[in-house]
């Protein structure tokens, strides 16, 4: 509560006489960009740390894996136009028409991939 009390202003802050609630969001990205170098970078928590470049690495080798697993129906390790189609309505909460998804598989196969 005493914490609530202070973020919001209704206890006077000792070391900022003139604290205004609305001040804390230009306070947090003082204290990130202090931290990260990035004024854009918020923790997420004060016991959230930065995830080194192997960990998010790591981390999204893992979770497209996982994605990879879902989508990969005939578990040929392929990605079919069928598939393609799945993906993207997941991410994007749209059924794609036939057309769009070839047109996709032909530009990220590239000239001269096999059907």
């Amino acid at each position: 509560d005493w914490f609530m009390d202070v973020i919001s202003g209704e206890v006077p802050n000792d070391q900022i006489p003139n604290f205004k609630p609305e001040m804390l969001f230009d306070m947090w990205r003082e204290k990130a960009a202090e931290r990260t170098g990035n004024p854009n970078l918020l923790r997420q928590g004060s016991d959230t740390r930065l995830l080194s470049q192997a960990e998010e690495r790591a981390i999204l080798s893992q979770k497209l894996q996982e994605a990879w697993e879902h989508i990969d129906v005939n578990h040929d390790g392929v990605m079919q136009a069928d598939e393609l189609k799945q993906l993207l309505a997941h991410c994007s909460s749209i059924q794609p028409q036939a057309d769009i998804v070839r047109e996709l598989m032909d530009r990220m196969a590239g000239d001269g991939a096999r059907e």
